[in-house]
């Protein structure tokens, strides 16, 4: 029998969980892209509640002055190449991160097509479907 896996996932600065691995947690740490370019701060991280693992990270760039400007955009783990207690990295250049489509938190179906298109625009395969095949393991 196949093990599901919930596409509704939770912010994990209001849902009240833990992660399985608390190191996973990576709010407030900068993001860099291959080449060490700052992109933005993760402001927080999508959770799967039955799982209790970080999906995608939500990332904050720009907004100088009050936050006029400021983009939010979602990144899927699979594309974090590592990370320390200052910064997580992404295999990605800084233009193919500012291509991905802005992120609005909302509910149901639109919120679940921003995590589609998200994992489109990286070229990866969604965790819902990757590890049902077997695909998404590493």
């Amino acid at each position: 029998m196949a093990t599901t896996f919930s596409r509704e996932l939770e912010r994990l600065t209001h849902s009240g969980l833990s992660l399985a691995d608390p190191a996973s947690d990576m709010r407030g740490r900068q993001v860099l892209d291959r080449d060490g370019n700052e992109i933005g701060t993760v402001s927080d991280v999508l959770v799967d509640p039955e799982q209790r693992v970080a999906r995608m990270i939500e990332v904050e760039a720009g907004g100088a002055i009050l936050g006029i400007g400021r983009k939010h955009r979602l990144i899927p783990v699979q594309v974090l190449t590592g990370g320390d207690a200052e910064a997580v990295y992404v295999e990605r250049t800084r233009d193919e991160i500012d291509a991905v489509p802005d992120y609005h938190p909302a509910e149901g179906d639109e919120e679940e097509d921003q995590y589609q298109a998200a994992y489109a625009a990286f070229g990866v395969t969604p965790y819902w479907q990757a590890e049902v095949s077997g695909a998404g393991r590493r």
